[in-house]
């Protein structure tokens, strides 16, 4: 993830993955899965921001570099998924996502309602996006 300056160099500000193959469900990244089933998908993953960058427009620099790479590097599909009703995926939404498939029980309880949201938000929404398309014709 991009980095802040600092006196001594950098500074992290967060992380994230791009997966190039999810053997559980290939419809979010197959793209290095075995050759009978290798596709053009690519999934981001793990995406956070620490507090005190946020709101600054770094996760959203940070989803277009890995739109960048993945398309370098030959996919054409590149998926992400969210808590079901949430205002990151209004976000995905508005920076050309769609939701591809049913939503899922993803989350644990637990942690759900550690964060003080309510109970359905367990289920996660899928989006995906197309990298092979030309922006003019969406």
């Amino acid at each position: 993830m991009a980095a802040a300056e600092e006196s001594r160099g950098t500074k992290s500000i967060g992380m994230v993955s791009l997966h190039l193959h999810d053997p559980k469900d290939p419809s979010l990244a197959n793209f290095r899965a075995p050759e009978a089933e290798a596709g053009d998908r690519v999934e981001i993953e793990g995406i956070f921001v620490y507090p005190e960058f946020r709101r600054k427009g770094a996760a959203e620099q940070t989803i277009d570099y890995m739109e960048k790479l993945a398309k370098e590097m030959g996919a054409k599909v590149i998926t992400m998924n969210a808590v079901q009703k949430s205002a990151i995926l209004e976000r995905y939404l508005k920076i050309g996502y769609r939701e591809y498939k049913p939503l899922e029980k993803r989350y644990l309880l637990r942690d759900v309602l550690a964060l003080g949201w309510p109970e359905e938000s367990v289920y996660a929404a899928f989006v995906e996006k197309r990298l092979d398309v030309v922006e003019d014709q969406i």
